[in-house]
């Protein structure tokens, strides 16, 4: 759709237009334009120029980052880049940016075509959105949560508290859950747990993790500090092996592009932490919450 060209798009503080944005059907019917729902951006310069290639960069990754700022269940976003017959195809996530040579669209039809059709069709897991947060039959927004053992738990989101608006780094987002657990009568999940989740990109190479470092901390006593109920890495389905999943990081695309020179690309994983807050209401946690996120970031930014 073309309407954000001339309309500026809900779901986020600033007043931003994409020239042009891909969403999903229901959303193109309704007409009703929104960050959150947005697919894909897409923006068009009347030719390419080293201008031009500049510019269409820094705009398409400013649009980028509302997009992920606005999707708290997105990690990643492919974004194009037309500039007059010429098309890039660059892509955006936690470990940085990579770019297509501009392919001219009338020398390569094909090239063209495939990138569209390709774009048009993928899977939501494909284009970045993370497919363990998702909407339930109830209507509201659910996370999986992944035990020893296999098995996995649906949890339920009642509120963002946090999330990262810088484009490339831990991209950390926090939510208040509940989660749903046996009464001790019956085997049925009656009685609410009120939690936090963090998800967050981090390097996996560094000494000590977040969860890690919780653990020790529960375990000696320290007090002012959440209790950590579980750490874990998220699974997603491989970009090339189809009914294969594998713990997400950017290190899959540095591996598919094994010939493309990456160095400036940052290697991270998804971590998912589950902690227990201190205060009686979860809503009283939100500032905790915030001032424990930037705390820790930073602290592990420093090791």
């Amino acid at each position: 759709m073309a309407d954000g060209a001339t309309i500026p798009l809900k779901g986020s503080a600033a007043n931003r237009k994409p020239d042009l944005v891909l969403v999903p059907p229901d959303v193109a019917k309704s007409k009703q334009l929104d960050w959150r729902d947005i697919s894909i951006v897409r923006v068009i310069k009347a030719q390419k120029s080293t201008n031009t290639m500049k510019q269409s960069y820094t705009e398409v990754a400013g649009k980028t980052a509302l997009l992920l700022y606005a999707q708290d269940g997105r990690h990643s976003a492919p974004c194009l880049r037309i500039l007059g017959h010429n098309i890039v195809l660059t892509f955006f996530d936690r470990g940085g940016s990579l770019s297509t040579a501009p392919i001219d669209i009338h020398k390569y039809p094909e090239e063209f075509l495939r990138i569209l059709v390709g774009l048009s069709r993928a899977p939501p897991g494909r284009i970045g959105f993370d497919e363990t947060v998702f909407w339930g039959k109830d209507g509201r927004k659910h996370l999986l949560v992944a035990w020893k053992g296999n098995s996995e738990a649906e949890v339920i989101l009642n509120q963002l508290i946090f999330i990262s608006d810088a484009l490339h780094g831990r991209g950390t987002t926090v939510w208040a859950v509940s989660m749903y657990v046996p009464s001790p009568e019956s085997c049925q999940p009656t009685l609410p747990r009120e939690i936090v989740v963090k998800d967050s990109w981090i390097n996996p190479l560094r000494k000590f993790t977040e969860g890690g470092i919780l653990a020790k901390l529960n375990e000696v006593g320290v007090e002012g500090v959440p209790r950590l109920i579980h750490e874990q890495q998220v699974q997603g389905p491989h970009p090339s092996i189809p009914n294969f999943n594998v713990n997400q990081s950017t290190h899959i695309i540095l591996t598919l592009l094994s010939q493309v020179n990456t160095h400036n690309y940052h290697i991270r994983v998804l971590s998912r932490l589950l902690t227990e807050p201190l205060g009686q209401e979860i809503m009283n946690f939100s500032s905790l919450a915030e001032l424990l996120v930037a705390f820790i970031d930073y602290v592990l930014s420093e090791f």
